[in-house]
């Protein structure tokens, strides 16, 4: 079961690789109006920022599986990197993805994701829980343990390599 899952998985990405292609020369209203009607706003989130959506016109990448999603992708907003801003998350239920958007200096960017693909810390009987839980905002943030390195000034990220 679990390969045949990994086909429709495999699949799925595949066709939201062609549909994206296909839709290049739509026009970037058009493919944005697509997404909102494929993204679904969490019970209990505000609004997404307008200017998100309108980013998905010209970088849908991180969203693009939404558009062949059999079950809706959610969205919602919470600040992730304590900045004050909320950032933009969208769960694709179908790819079992989380991906997360940050504004800067007016430009939107992924700068985060996590995925319970082949993950043992997701396994398939917490799904429906999993689910619930985001749908019912049931989530929140935990700070890291692990610190980054400031040399002269300069930030320098560590990966820790699952010591946490």
């Amino acid at each position: 079961m679990r390969s045949g899952w990994r086909t429709q998985q495999s699949w799925r990405g595949t066709l939201a690789s062609l549909l994206t292609s296909q839709t290049r020369d739509e026009s970037p209203a058009l493919k944005a109006l697509k997404l909102r009607q494929t993204i679904t706003l969490r019970k209990g989130s505000p609004l997404l920022p307008e200017s998100w959506w309108q980013s998905l016109s010209e970088n849908s990448y991180g969203v693009r599986t939404c558009l062949v999603a059999s079950s809706p992708c959610i969205a919602w907003t919470m600040d992730l990197n304590n900045d004050g801003k909320p950032e933009v998350l969208v769960y694709d239920r179908d790819q079992r993805e989380i991906t997360a958007f940050s504004e800067e200096n007016e430009q939107w960017r992924n700068i985060a994701g996590f995925s319970c693909r082949d993950r043992i810390s997701c396994p398939d009987k917490y799904s429906a829980a999993f689910d619930r839980a985001i749908q019912q905002g049931e989530l929140g943030t935990i700070e890291k343990p692990g610190r980054d390195l400031q040399i002269d000034g300069q930030r320098y990220k560590l990966d820790y390599y699952g010591a946490y």
